[in-house]
C-alpha cells in the first residue's frame, strides 16, 4: 500500500531528528576527550605539571648501606663528597678538601619531597641549568657559615644519581644557585679524586721496635736514619706525584702512583719506590704503619700520612 504525502513528511522528520541526537552525543563525546583524555584515548599526553613518581630514585635510596662517591667542586669548595645510606631517613655524609684531608663528617635526615626545581651551575660548563629533585638532604651542621643546610639528591638524564649542594666556593652573585656533583666512575677513582691537590710525609718512626729519635739520640740507630729516609710530596690532578726525596734538596722528581683496594702503590720511572698500605671507609684512605727490615737486618717501622699541599 503506497504511503501517503503526509507519511513521507513524518519519516523524514524522524531521520533527522535521530541524525540531530547523533552529532549531539559525538559533540560531547570528543569534548569529554579533549578536557579529560582516558587511558584509551590515543592522544594522551603526561601533563607536565604533575611529574611522574621517579621509582628508580626512591629505591636506591632506600637500601640501608647504599654509599654514593661524588666529585667536583672547585676553588674553596669541597671536591670530593661521599654519602653513605644508614636507611631510609639518615645518611652520613664526608666533604673532603686538598688543603684538608680531614674533611669534614655530618650526618643528615632524608625525606622525600614533592618534585621542587633547583638551579645549578653545571658540573664542567658552569652554565647555570634547572633540575627537578625530589630527595632532600638536611645536614645536622652547617658545612660553611651562612650556608644552607639542605642536599639534594636527583638522577641525571643517563640514570646517575648526582649531589646538589650549596655553592660552597662562594663566587656567585645568586647565592641560591647550588653546585653540582656527579657520580664517580668507581670507588678508587674517586680515591684518585680525593687524593688530587692533597700532599703527603713519609717518614720513619721507630728503629728495631724503639721511637727512632731515641734510638740516635742513644747511639741504636745510625744518626742519619730519619734524614735520609724523610720524603714529602704532592699528589695531582693526572694520577702522579711530585716527591722531594732524601738528599735532594729542594728538588722533586715526578711520580706515578696506582691504586688498588688495599694499596698505594709509587713508582719512579716503572720501577716501584714504595707501596703504602691503605684502608677505605667510605671512599676515605688512611694508611697504618707498617715495618720493614733493611739491609742491616735492622727493622723500621715507616709512617704514610697526609698533609695540606706543600707550597713551593
Amino acid at each position: 500500500m503506497p504511503k501517503s504525502p503526509h507519511q513521507h513528511r513524518l519519516m523524514r522528520i524522524i531521520l533527522i531528528g535521530i541524525a540531530l541526537i547523533g552529532v549531539f552525543f559525538g559533540s560531547l563525546l570528543i569534548t569529554k576527550q579533549l578536557l579529560d583524555p582516558g587511558e584509551s584515548s590515543p592522544t594522551r599526553q603526561t601533563r607536565v605539571d604533575q611529574p611522574k613518581p621517579d621509582r628508580h630514585h626512591r629505591t636506591a635510596l632506600a637500601t640501608a648501606g647504599q654509599t654514593y662517591y661524588f666529585t667536583g667542586g672547585g676553588v674553596n669548595s669541597p671536591t670530593t663528597i661521599a654519602v653513605v645510606m644508614k636507611d631510609r631517613t639518615h645518611a652520613e655524609i664526608q666533604l673532603n678538601w686538598p688543603h684538608d684531608p680531614t674533611g669534614k663528617h655530618v650526618s643528615a635526615t632524608v625525606k622525600t619531597i614533592p618534585a621542587k626545581q633547583i638551579r645549578l651551575y653545571s658540573t664542567g660548563t658552569g652554565k647555570v641549568r634547572s633540575v627537578s629533585v625530589r630527595t632532600q638532604l638536611t645536614v645536622s651542621q652547617q658545612v660553611q657559615v651562612g650556608a644552607s643546610q639542605d642536599m639534594y639528591l636527583y638522577r641525571t638524564a643517563q640514570g646517575k644519581v648526582a649531589l646538589v649542594t650549596p655553592n660552597y666556593a662562594g663566587n656567585s652573585p645568586d647565592p641560591k644557585i647550588m653546585a653540582e656533583y656527579l657520580t664517580a666512575p668507581s670507588e678508587l677513582k674517586y680515591v684518585q679524586s680525593y687524593l688530587a691537590g692533597t700532599g703527603f710525609s713519609l717518614t720513619p718512626i721507630k728503629y728495631n721496635g724503639e721511637d727512632i729519635d731515641q734510638a740516635m739520640n742513644e747511639n741504636k740507630a745510625p744518626q742519619n736514619s730519619v734524614s735520609d729516609n724523610f720524603s714529602t710530596g704532592n699528589f695531582t690532578a693526572d694520577g702522579t706525584a711530585q716527591v722531594r726525596l732524601p738528599m735532594m734538596g729542594q728538588k722533586r722528581v715526578t711520580m706515578t702512583y696506582r691504586l688498588t683496594k688495599s694499596t698505594l702503590s709509587l713508582a719512579q720511572a716503572g720501577k716501584r719506590w714504595k707501596q703504602v698500605t691503605m684502608h677505605l671507609q667510605a671512599g676515605k684512605p688512611t694508611f697504618p704503619t707498617w715495618t720493614e727490615t733493611d739491609a742491616t737486618g735492622a727493622t723500621i717501622t715507616w709512617q704514610f700520612q697526609l698533609t695540606a699541599p706543600e707550597v713551593e
